[in-house]
């Protein structure tokens, strides 16, 4: 019975991480998708900044839409059924490449994702044990990005964008194997029994939308930076991101080993100035070294920084309905990354963008401790009673 209710464990985590993949998929390839669309003369690059800005902010929307009816919903259909809906927009995005419909057909793909982000942030927030779905997870994701951005690299450079959307395409429907481990049923959680204030809620969201505005906002222009500066290739650009991603799977990992030795608040404070001073250390970089270095601890701290702030929402709000929220916002965030970037680009410099990463990390820092001690406060009640 224990080693069935453990492969169960490992086989919810694989799923989790399969849906995890795919819905993030629009911010994870962005700067591949944006040089591809520019240098390809499709549209000009703040106007696939745009694009790509649209397509992300499209799954918060699903994600909103969907709220009031997470925990009544069959999860496992509601993420097939949102793989479906991208993978037709996927298919059709290379035959309308004018500017009006490309951007509604990557809309339609921000939509059928947001629904698969929803099921798999409320999957993964009412399991068991959260912490470890969403940090083992987190690492398998990343690990499979570690592997497939050089891949994805490779095809942009040979068959273009439509070359791009057929991999999605493909790498959606293959999640579909792994998505039929979410539970079939409607989420039943117990009610809480201690009482969360909406202040505690509000404080977790402004963090959210502050480290992924500073997220969104820089990795769009990862790959412009190594162009424009660097006169790098794109599939060179590809093995320094796949790189990158791979210390980010290390860095999920580490989320665990921190929490428990460091505790939450340290890990998440040290964390957040250091992910605003390697945002700030990518667009400003004077040598290749310190732009590919800049990436590699990027990742290392976001994922380290994802899991632990994940959890945060679940231990909050057993429900998941905070952590489908806390998902929609993340998007929201980086959605409107690009635009931003994108704007500050075309004004100032990609310098910029860094200073601007760096204060909204360095801005989330006193919200973020508010959550810490609240949460430390209550574990300590909770203990003693």
């Amino acid at each position: 019975m224990q080693h069935s209710s453990k492969k169960s464990g490992i086989a919810l985590i694989i799923a989790v991480a399969a849906g995890t993949y795919v819905s993030i998929t629009s911010s994870n390839f962005s700067p591949l998708l944006i040089g591809i669309l520019a240098d390809s003369g499709i549209v000009a690059e703040i106007t696939g900044a745009y694009i790509l800005a649209l397509e992300i902010c499209a799954i918060p929307v699903a994600t909103l839409v969907v709220l009031p009816f997470i925990q009544h919903v069959n999860r496992q259909r509601l993420a097939i059924a949102g793989v479906m809906f991208a993978t037709i927009a996927q298919l059709i995005s290379p035959f309308f490449l004018e500017n009006y419909e490309l951007f509604l057909t990557r809309f339609c793909v921000g939509l059928g994702l947001g629904c698969v982000y929803a099921a798999v942030n409320s999957v993964g927030a009412t399991s068991e044990y959260p912490d470890k779905v969403f940090g083992y997870s987190t690492a398998i994701t990343f690990l499979l990005y570690a592997i497939t951005q050089p891949l994805m690299s490779m095809i942009i450079g040979s068959f273009g964008f439509g070359g791009a959307c057929i991999f999605l395409t493909v790498a959606g429907l293959m999640s579909l194997l792994f998505i039929r481990n979410f539970p079939s049923e409607p989420s039943i959680v117990k009610q809480q029994k201690i009482e969360v204030h909406w202040r505690y809620y509000i404080a977790l969201l402004i963090t959210i939308i502050l480290i992924n505005l500073a997220a969104g906002t820089t990795w769009a222009f990862v790959e412009r930076v190594g162009v424009s500066r660097f006169g790098l290739d794109i599939e060179i650009i590809g093995l320094i991101l796949g790189t990158g991603t791979a210390a980010g799977v290390v860095g999920a990992y580490s989320a665990s080993w921190a929490y428990t030795h460091l505790g939450r608040i340290n890990s998440i404070l040290f964390g957040l100035v250091l992910f605003g001073a390697t945002s700030y250390g990518i667009t400003n970089s004077t040598t290749i070294p310190a732009y590919t270095g800049s990436i590699i601890l990027y990742w290392f701290i976001y994922l380290f920084l994802y899991p632990l702030l994940f959890s945060a929402a679940a231990e909050l709000d057993r429900s998941g309905r905070l952590a489908t929220v806390t998902g929609g916002l993340l998007w929201f965030a980086v959605g409107i990354g690009p635009a931003v970037g994108g704007l500050i680009a075309s004004r100032y410099s990609y310098g910029v963008i860094g200073w601007f990463s760096f204060f909204c990390c360095v801005l989330a820092v006193p919200f973020f401790y508010r959550v810490g001690r609240y949460l430390e406060t209550r574990y300590e009640s909770s203990s003693k009673a």
